[in-house]
């Protein structure tokens, strides 16, 4: 059952407020239905831990610039400052900590929250910026959470990428994101009464602090401009996609059949990924891909039609218009063939249409006015629902839009992104029913050598609120050519494409030989 209203008040540690912690407390306080009480100060610092002199150094240079780590830039007035002994304390339904406050003399009262933000090995991310170590000591994922730490409740958790060549724009990066938290929560409590159930909660790990050496080689690395590796997951590189003869549900079972077979190998600096597929007037399947040029990241969407007996014949051009086009995402309307492209950097989504000779993709109409990252568009019950990823990297915060069209208007669920973990945020095929139930394909871009696709139970999807869980893991087809890596899996009835990135070990001739009778001259399209 909603609710109307919420009191709200903040315990503020000694520290003094960075730019995240204080826009916290600004979007909180924004939310409709909010009641300010004013700020609580407290002298206790949760934590503090020292992670020797030249880590505390690079935390306090990190803090001197601009961005989420910095300090609050026009900072606004947080009312009035009260004492535990104020009588009006005890009426707050909620307090958030910030400045390092320590929120535990405050827990156990009858009524009141408190909400305190927390690293994966229960720190603070105020005395220790989130994703600073794990960047430093090369970990790939970093984890944080909202907790209520009265009842030890997880509000909010999100797993994001790792940034060794700067930790420091990873912390601030994450800050930024999770800075939104507690007035998502907010609103969602006055949509619904409670706050949409995250994930479990991952397990308490420790988080070494980098030792002298650690930091020193860091900074030699950085001067000779070699920090490691980049910030997102492998999208470049030998890419061909495939095709598995059996409907795409059969991949939930434990010990479903990886049995693939791959198009013909491309011509040498191309690639093939992102498959999606429809049928033809005759009743053909045509698949849409993104063609990959390695070397300059020159991308276009083309079209193959798969043969059975595997002879590719030359690849169709689609769509070049600005040589950046990715995830073809294609469905029907109405009948009609329409694939959605997205214009990040213009803010906008379009639908695209198949012409009438079926060699050519046309420009329908703009359905948002914002973009996103492997845009995905689909119906389930009685809504349209448009998802993908909008954080710089494109990998971690699903949002969700829905609307009674396709073709918009389009209304966000929630305030913001409904999933942060880079894990299993970004979409990597088509939704599919099965058995009654809505399952998702996403990426899993944790690993910077290797993509995994994650099927994901929707468990709740509406106006206000979505969850999930996982199911099944396809971490790519071993023995196989392009046994490295999966990044796409598109369900198309009876059969469900694929993408893999090819392994030196395996090649291609080896790896399709035992499942052909017949033998074929193949000829090899120079242009695919």
């Amino acid at each position: 059952m909603a609710i109307e209203r919420v009191k709200l008040a903040a315990l503020i540690g000694p520290l003094p407020l960075r730019h995240w912690e204080h826009m916290a407390l600004e979007r909180s306080r924004a939310v409709k239905g909010v009641e300010w009480i004013g700020s609580i100060a407290v002298t206790d610092v949760r934590d503090a831990p020292r992670g020797g002199a030249m880590f505390d150094r690079y935390v306090v240079q990190a803090m001197q610039g601009f961005g989420a780590l910095g300090e609050p830039e026009n900072a606004q007035d947080l009312g009035p400052v009260l004492t535990n002994d104020d009588p009006i304390v005890r009426q707050a339904d909620v307090m958030i900590c910030v400045g390092g406050a320590d929120g535990s003399t405050y827990r156990g009262r009858t009524g009141q929250e408190v909400w305190e933000f927390r690293n994966a090995d229960n720190t603070s991310p105020r005395s220790v910026p989130t994703g600073m170590r794990e960047s430093f000591l090369g970990w790939p994922t970093v984890h944080a959470e909202l907790l209520e730490s009265t009842s030890g409740r997880v509000l909010r958790n999100g797993c994001f990428r790792s940034r060794p060549e700067d930790p420091a724009a990873c912390a601030d990066q994450i800050l930024e994101s999770i800075m939104g938290w507690p007035a998502a929560v907010l609103q969602e409590r006055f949509a619904t009464g409670v706050p949409v159930s995250p994930p479990s909660e991952d397990e308490r790990i420790t988080i070494p602090f980098p030792g002298f050496f650690t930091l020193l080689s860091h900074r030699f690395r950085k001067l000779l401009g070699s920090t490691g590796r980049g910030s997102s997951s492998p999208s470049t590189g030998e890419w061909n996609i495939g095709i598995l003869h059996q409907p795409v549900h059969a991949l939930l079972r434990e010990n479903a059949s990886m049995n693939v077979r791959w198009m013909p190998a491309t011509s040498k600096g191309k690639a093939r990924l992102e498959p999606f597929g429809y049928m033809d007037d005759e009743g053909e399947l045509n698949v849409l891909y993104r063609k990959l040029t390695i070397e300059d990241g020159h991308s276009l969407i083309s079209r193959v039609r798969p043969k059975p007996d595997n002879i590719l014949k030359r690849s169709r051009t689609m769509l070049d218009i600005d040589g950046r086009h990715e995830y073809p995402f294609t469905l029907l309307i109405e009948g009609k063939v329409h694939v959605l492209q997205s214009a990040i950097d213009d803010n906008r989504i379009e639908l695209y249409h198949l012409n009438t000779t079926n060699d050519g993709l046309e420009k329908g109409s703009t359905i948002a006015e914002f973009g996103l990252h492997a845009p995905t568009l689909f119906q389930f019950r009685y809504r349209w629902w448009l998802m993908g990823t909008e954080d710089a990297d494109g990998d971690t915060d699903l949002v969700i839009h829905h609307s009674a069209s396709p073709f918009g208007p389009f209304e966000q669920v929630g305030s913001g992104p409904v999933k942060w973990d880079v894990r299993s945020a970004r979409p990597a095929g088509v939704p599919f029913e099965h058995e009654g139930a809505l399952y998702r394909p996403a990426l899993d871009a944790s690993d910077p050598h290797a993509s995994i696709v994650v099927l994901n139970r929707i468990t709740r999807l509406d106006e206000h609120g979505f969850a999930e869980e996982e199911v099944q893991r396809i971490e790519g087809f071993r023995a196989t050519a392009y046994g490295l890596g999966v990044r796409t899996v598109s369900g198309m009835g009876d059969v469900t494409l694929v993408d893999g990135l090819r392994s030196p070990v395996v090649s291609g001739k080896k790896a399709n030989a035992s499942r052909s009778k017949r033998r074929h001259s193949r000829k090899q399209d120079k242009d695919a």
